[in-house]
């Protein structure tokens, strides 16, 4: 796992990889996992998102949030069946755990279904890029942050003369 900036154009088995230490290889192997057994077809969906928003109000900063969500779902559909998992660890022996658990689930009293059709693959090349950044606004400097949103109230304020500080 690391902790280094990664640029937001980096396609996202390469961020999973540079975050959270999973490469291809690896994520294969879940993805096998799951399709043990009698499984028709899985996928498994990750997602990293970082919030943050900030207040500012007669100039003085009134408040400032950051969360971050992570996690990782695996689904398995066997016949008529879907089975799903979720973990918010993003580890090789948790998205196995999970991938064991969506098999079990959508095996839940089925019978004997149609073999596995193989690993399914997303695009190599990540998907394509609705609206480039050059880094991210999470990792720009708090003090830039700032220094933009009183800009911005300043701007409100010419705008409109009955925006006041009180």
């Amino acid at each position: 796992m690391s902790n280094e900036l990664i640029p937001p154009s980096t396609p996202p088995i390469k961020f999973f990889d540079k975050r959270f230490g999973l490469d291809r290889d690896m994520l294969d192997r879940v993805i096998g996992r799951a399709l043990g057994g009698a499984i028709d077809y899985a996928d498994l969906y990750a997602e990293y998102r970082v919030n943050e928003s900030f207040s500012l109000d007669e100039g003085i900063v009134k408040q400032a949030n950051r969360s971050v969500a992570q996690g990782a779902g695996l689904r398995a559909l066997s016949s008529e069946k879907t089975g799903y998992a979720y973990t918010d660890e993003i580890t090789l022996d948790r998205l196995m755990l999970a991938a064991r658990q969506a098999r079990a689930i959508s095996q839940q009293g089925a019978g004997d279904g149609a073999p596995s059709t193989g690993l399914i693959r997303g695009r190599r090349d990540g998907g394509h890029e609705l609206y480039a950044l050059g880094r991210m606004p999470t990792e720009a400097p708090l003090e830039g942050k700032l220094a933009a949103l009183r800009r911005l109230d300043e701007i409100a304020r010419s705008v409109d003369p009955r925006i006041t500080n009180v």
